[in-house]
């Protein structure tokens, strides 16, 4: 796999870092497996992808590990070792993401009684300010990366949602006289940094009616979802997959939880 240096984790930065922390491991610390949980977090700081180290890096810090090199011997080694530790991190926050957006249906629901006699359609608009993406990845100063791409459907997949719940609750998916219209006007990821580790924090936000035959407006709300992973050391696609998933799971508990949205629909079909 391409080893890749992040172009705005500079050398003297990274220099900087690196020898900031190269005396109090020197003296302190005879455990590669911490020197590279050191390095782990100077790549997060960089916006990078860690996987394992490289083998050089593991080569150079044995000695240390043994204990036959003195204090200033180990600080031009942990400096070394700190630069390959970071040029040896497998992809980085310049390569774009792709994921796959998915819903699972909420559990344990039960059917509405009458719903069998209504059909609904669902019409789902996307008034998104940003169509392109879900995210972008950053990097550890908070500077947005490379994006972080649906390889489905955004909309299709929020509208299979709702379908899949009023299926689930008994409302026959078909032309009738019920109309439910969406308009989604945001499904984005932010990752949010700190020192130690990041979150990966999703919204999703749309408008909800229910329109009758004649076009009467009977039911009207604004439906937020929120979606989170925390703790996480890679502002990557996977991370805000999680995040994004669990805010449109939030929007549905939140719209389906909304006993006037149910009632708006039987009572809709009523003539």
């Amino acid at each position: 796999m391409k080893q890749v240096l992040h172009p705005l984790f500079s050398a003297r930065s990274c220099l900087q870092s690196v020898w900031s922390i190269g005396s109090p491991i020197a003296r302190v610390c005879h455990d590669e497996a911490t020197i590279f949980e050191l390095y782990r977090i100077l790549a997060w700081r960089a916006g990078a992808t860690y996987d394992t180290p490289h083998p050089r890096v593991c080569w150079m810090l044995k000695p240390i590990k043994e204990g036959h090199m003195n204090r200033l011997t180990k600080q031009l080694v942990l400096i070394l070792g700190g630069i390959l530790a970071i040029a040896s991190l497998n992809g980085c926050a310049i390569s774009k993401d792709y994921i796959s957006i998915n819903y699972v249906a909420q559990t344990n629901v039960v059917q509405v009684t009458g719903a069998d006699r209504v059909s609904v359609r669902v019409e789902v608009s996307d008034v998104r300010a940003i169509h392109d993406r879900v995210g972008n990845k950053k990097n550890g100063y908070g500077m947005e990366m490379a994006s972080i791409i649906s390889t489905n459907d955004v909309i299709a997949v929020v509208q299979k949602a709702i379908q899949t719940e009023l299926s689930n609750r008994g409302f026959k998916l078909a032309d009738g006289d019920i109309t439910v219209l969406i308009e989604l006007s945001k499904f984005y990821n932010e990752f949010k940094e700190g020192f130690w580790a990041g979150d990966a924090v999703a919204d999703l936000t749309m408008s909800a009616q229910i329109k009758k035959s004649d076009g009467n407006i009977i039911y009207s709300k604004l439906v937020n979802g929120g979606g989170e992973k925390l703790k996480i050391q890679l502002a990557s696609g996977a991370n805000a997959k999680v995040a994004l998933e669990g805010a449109l799971a939030n929007a549905m508990v939140r719209l389906f939880g909304d006993p006037l949205f149910v009632d708006g629909l039987l009572k809709a079909s009523n003539r």
